[in-house]
């Protein structure tokens, strides 16, 4: 088995190779790239400052202040799924976290390359939401992988729907599997 960094490695390659406008990828090759995104989990080391609409919410024994800072998969987890509700009513943070990964290995999820805005190279996965989605949840779920980190860069439910991947911003789009 090849080490992480060179796995990692040749899956971004395809993924550049695939918006630079390689028409067609294996199934090994779109297998290989669900496998590693759905490894390849939100920048853990890194922490953000908390959005306002999370201030006075509960989180491991505590409510959240201005100014607290948390791990970004934590800020995303209660973002959506705590505060708007677009999971499940009681998702748990593992529950969201092994939920995103069934999406993106789903072999009905689509699959589509794009430079986004100022961020590069991006691979968003698309899936009918179907069983996780929650009250205040849509009918499709956007999980979204940055090619130059490596790391998911975020995971919601699209209120646009797949009209969300047409905003200005994202060029270059390239569907490498269509959702089903």
């Amino acid at each position: 088995m090849a080490p992480a960094d060179e796995t990692s490695a040749n899956v971004n390659r395809i993924i550049l190779e695939a918006v630079r406008g390689k028409q067609l990828l294996a199934a090994d090759e779109l297998w290989e790239i669900q496998e590693h995104v759905a490894n390849a989990w939100y920048n853990l080391s890194r922490e953000q400052r908390i959005p306002g609409e999370l201030v006075g919410t509960p989180w491991r024994g505590r409510v959240l202040q201005p100014n607290d800072m948390l791990p970004t998969d934590v800020v995303h987890y209660l973002k959506h799924v705590v505060v708007r509700q677009e999971w499940p009513l009681g998702m748990t943070f593992g529950g969201y976290r092994e939920s995103l990964r069934g999406v993106i290995c789903d072999p009905a999820s689509g699959l589509m390359t794009s430079i986004y805005r100022d961020k590069g190279c991006h691979l968003s996965i698309v899936r009918r939401s179907g069983e996780l989605q929650g009250p205040g949840g849509y009918e499709w779920l956007l999980v979204e992988y940055r090619v130059s980190t490596g790391n998911i860069a975020t995971a919601f439910q699209l209120e646009d729907g797949l009209g969300y991947l047409d905003r200005p911003g994202r060029r270059e789009k390239r569907w490498l599997r269509r959702p089903r």
